[in-house]
């Protein structure tokens, strides 16, 4: 299941020459976001959404609803800002996406693409840091009738959360989980039962996950807005194991192009600078004694 050949690309030379800018130019936090784009099938909107993020200045940018059809990874291929990827399993009611700016793209080691509602990538950064990052589009349609099929994704995203915190991956879960976050609390905070489209977000709060944009805020505002309600069901979650260099999460919009949905952002300290490297991977490190070396003094 996991595809070492990802359907990404090599960067031009103009590329490449931005990369070595980059790295020596690199901001000391690391930006995330997610936003339901609601179809990526225009070209001129496919553009906007890109420019958009560039203007953010986001490091990893989830899309979810894209919509997409099999020739996308070719509408992005010779992006000099962005390398892209795309869920291959092509389902034009669904679709997820990633952006990657290219200065970290070439830290991405496997890929998780066989899936038309999430996605992940794993890189390898400096100092034994292991980062798994997730897009994820969880259905819409709550009947009875999909129950079965929800759960079965619930399910399936789970194993790959956990084969990641077993192997020592930071993880984030960015996307648009279907599931209204604030009514999920207030359920919680009245001891209420809870309706199983709340069984995702049960599952990774056992795990210790945090609801970042919700310990930012008081009054977590909606992100997603309709006639008949306006509800906040896009969010981004981190593991426990890389809160400790979390900052801030907020919401955001764009009159650049067209979403009923809010943008959520995240930043963390640059777990990647190369001040904090030594020491992370010292940390990381056995320490044996070297007995034979040993005398009365020692």
């Amino acid at each position: 299941m996991i595809n070492n050949n990802n359907n990404n690309n090599n960067p031009t030379k103009s590329a490449t020459h931005t990369n070595t800018n980059n790295n020596l130019n690199r901001s000391p936090t690391i930006s995330f976001a997610t936003h339901n784009v609601h179809s990526l099938q225009c070209d001129l909107k496919n553009e906007l959404i890109k420019d958009t993020f560039l203007d953010f200045n986001t490091d990893f940018v989830s899309l979810t609803e894209t919509c997409h059809k099999s020739d996308q990874f070719y509408k992005n291929k010779h992006d000099p800002n962005f390398s892209s990827y795309w869920s291959t399993t092509i389902n034009t009611h669904a679709g997820v996406g990633l952006l990657i700016k290219r200065s970290w793209s070439n830290y991405v080691q496997k890929t998780f693409l066989e899936n038309d509602r999430f996605i992940y990538v794993d890189l390898y950064l400096c100092g034994h840091i292991k980062l798994r990052i997730f897009s994820i589009y969880l259905h819409a349609n709550r009947s009875a009738a999909t129950k079965t099929a929800c759960l079965k994704l619930h399910n399936l995203i789970l194993e790959h959360i956990k084969d990641g915190l077993k192997s020592d991956f930071k993880i984030i879960l960015l996307g648009d989980f279907n599931a209204n976050l604030n009514k999920y609390w207030n359920r919680i905070n009245e001891c209420r039962s809870l309706h199983w489209k709340y069984n995702f977000y049960q599952r990774i709060f056992a795990l210790d996950f945090l609801d970042l944009y919700d310990i930012c805020h008081d009054t977590p505002q909606p992100t997603f807005f309709s006639k008949k309600s306006n509800t906040r069901i896009d969010s981004i979650f981190a593991s426990p194991n890389l809160i400790s260099d979390f900052l801030y999460s907020y919401i955001d919009t764009t009159d650049m192009y067209r979403s009923d949905h809010s943008i959520v952002f995240a930043s963390f300290a640059n777990i990647s600078q190369q001040s904090f490297a030594k020491s992370r991977s010292l940390k990381n490190k056995r320490h044996v004694p070297n007995f034979k070396a040993m005398n009365p003094t020692r």
